[in-house]
């Protein structure tokens, strides 16, 4: 089972069926057909374990809403989860930034959503609480270490694309922005289903994007931006609203 350590590192916080033929559909064939997806098949795997156990956890099936995981499988997972958090630490804890340190970003966050992509969508039970949270961290580092220029007011890739390229292709900036929207869509429905998580100012914070128009999903994926930022927006009133109502119930009970 999870220590508490473990626990504290977690944080619970579908495309349409008609498939657009136009050029939007570029970004994502670019990225099946790429080195990103071969990432997690091809190389020396960053994150592994829960990789080869996906598919012989599926033997429960899905009953009542659940699925289940024999428990060496499920072992083996909590153990990489472990060595998950190690590595995202070490990354974090990197001083330098440069074109080694970019790549080793996106390698881990390309795993991180296709992770996420296998647990969520295909109803396997799994730890896609902490996987999101390591895209959700990931991103902030590239948000506020790696690649700042991305994610300032009006940016994206043809504007970044020029102070970063002695960091990172083109090509490489393009699969970022996938990462970034599929990052986004999963953590709004999870957001609306759960309830948004704690505000840690380390982490990515994509709704400022979503507000001044710098995050166009529909330009990546056909998601309406306006749509996500609907539903960020009610979300981060509703934590608000809880954030008031447990600090007013806390000081009362003081009293």
């Amino acid at each position: 089972m999870p220590t508490p350590a473990d626990r504290a590192w977690f944080d619970s916080s579908l495309p349409s069926t008609h498939v657009a033929l136009r050029s939007d559909m570029r970004l994502l064939m670019t990225f099946l057909d790429g080195s990103d997806l071969a990432t997690l098949i091809d190389t020396e795997p960053v994150y592994q374990e829960p990789v080869d156990v996906t598919e012989p956890g599926m033997w429960g099936g899905n009953q009542n809403g659940a699925s289940y995981l024999d428990s060496d499988v499920a072992m083996l997972q909590i153990a990489a989860l472990r060595r998950l958090q190690q590595h995202v630490d070490k990354l974090g804890s990197e001083t330098y930034y440069g074109k080694e340190l970019f790549q080793r970003g996106m390698q881990t966050l390309a795993i991180m959503t296709q992770l996420v992509s296998l647990e969520v969508f295909s109803f396997v039970e799994g730890h896609w609480e902490t996987h999101l949270q390591a895209a959700r961290t990931l991103l902030g580092m590239f948000q506020n270490k790696w690649a700042p220029e991305l994610f300032a007011e009006n940016a994206g890739v043809s504007s970044a694309g020029e102070t970063l390229s002695n960091q990172c292709s083109t090509q490489d900036l393009k699969a970022l922005e996938y990462f970034i929207t599929s990052f986004v869509w999963v953590d709004i429905i999870a957001n609306a289903t759960h309830g948004p998580p704690p505000f840690d100012p380390r982490h990515f914070n994509y709704a400022p994007l979503l507000r001044n128009g710098s995050l166009t999903p529909q330009q990546t994926m056909g998601c309406q931006s306006c749509i996500m930022k609907a539903i960020t927006e009610k979300c981060t009133n509703r934590r608000r609203l809880f954030e008031r109502t447990t600090a007013s119930s806390t000081s009362y009970e003081a009293e």
